[in-house]
């Protein structure tokens, strides 16, 4: 009778070990039990949770990172406006808006773009400049303006940055 397969011991020749062969029999002693699969399996969920909990907490680090990046950007850009008007024109202004001063408010897309009015509904990023009517430490707001930017996102609430600064009249009379 012709047999299809090789026989047994053709096939540990080949790979040239037995596992556990016994008496011309082949033993699987030395094969995994189903408790050390079920272990290593355990181990390799724990190790891929703990992976996919650091890569998430990445992404959340570097989502904090560009909104802080962007709001700071933001501020920069606002204060430098501020920086280049006319202060006599900021101070006139300022009056202008009553006893809490002048406010303004401009929309940024997810880049820091400024955005136009008319799509103030898509804007990631609002920034509220306030040019606040009083006096700083004494000095009167004729030489001396006190600026509050706040920056806040309307899809992401607990992003709120507010900057302050000041800027004082370039001049002969200047202290």
């Amino acid at each position: 009778m012709i047999s299809s397969s090789p026989p047994k011991w053709m096939v540990c020749a080949a790979l040239g070990f037995c596992a556990g062969r016994r008496g011309g029999r082949f033993s699987f002693r030395n094969a995994f039990t189903l408790v050390e699969v079920a272990l290593a399996i355990g181990v390799a969920a724990v190790a891929l949770v703990s992976v996919f909990v650091v890569i998430q907490s990445g992404f959340k680090t570097y989502e904090d990172a560009m909104n802080s990046s962007i709001t700071s950007a933001i501020a920069q850009e606002v204060m430098s406006d501020y920086l280049l008007a006319d202060f006599g024109k900021l101070v006139a202004q300022s009056s202008e808006g009553g006893q809490s001063g002048l406010e303004r408010t401009t929309f940024y897309d997810e880049r820091g773009l400024a955005l136009d009015a008319s799509h103030s509904e898509s804007a990631i990023y609002r920034c509220v400049s306030k040019v606040l009517n009083s006096s700083v430490l004494g000095i009167d707001r004729d030489k001396l303006l006190s600026i509050r930017i706040t920056v806040t996102s309307p899809t992401r609430p607990s992003l709120e940055k507010v900057y302050s600064f000041f800027i004082a009249r370039q001049g002969e009379d200047t202290p």
